[in-house]
């Protein structure tokens, strides 16, 4: 297992111990294939909407904290209210040094991660 794997790939997997033939219209990857995955994306929406990007040991997390009363009335562009935070899991695998990311990266990763909701939401 020398890749990284999400629960889009849990049932290409199950169905490969059962012994059936993934079908293939299913996006997820088999565990079992040999193939892995370079990269992946998560989500997660705790007390701020939470977007994680893995590519091998490295791991960038874009936050968005929920909006407040005030943002009704002055409201900032999207791009403005994301945190982003970048962990070296081999070093780090807690997530407990934030390397920060320089402006050009976060520009380039909020880009990103509006094109990544866009094709979520079709």
């Amino acid at each position: 297992y020398g890749g990284l794997f999400g629960q889009i790939d849990l049932a290409p997997s199950v169905a490969h111990i059962m012994g059936f033939e993934a079908s293939r219209s299913w996006t997820g990857l088999d565990m079992f294939s040999g193939k892995a995955r370079k990269r992946i994306n998560y989500f997660v929406n705790t007390t701020a909407a939470r977007v994680a990007v893995r590519e091998g040991d490295r791991k960038i997390i874009m936050s968005m904290p929920r909006p407040r009363f005030s943002d009704i009335f002055l409201p900032r562009p999207f791009a403005d209210r994301l945190v982003f935070e970048r962990y070296d899991l081999r070093r780090d695998p807690g997530e407990k040094h934030d390397l920060g990311l320089d402006p050009a990266e976060q520009h380039r990763r909020s880009r990103e991660l509006a094109r990544w909701v866009s094709r979520a939401s079709e």
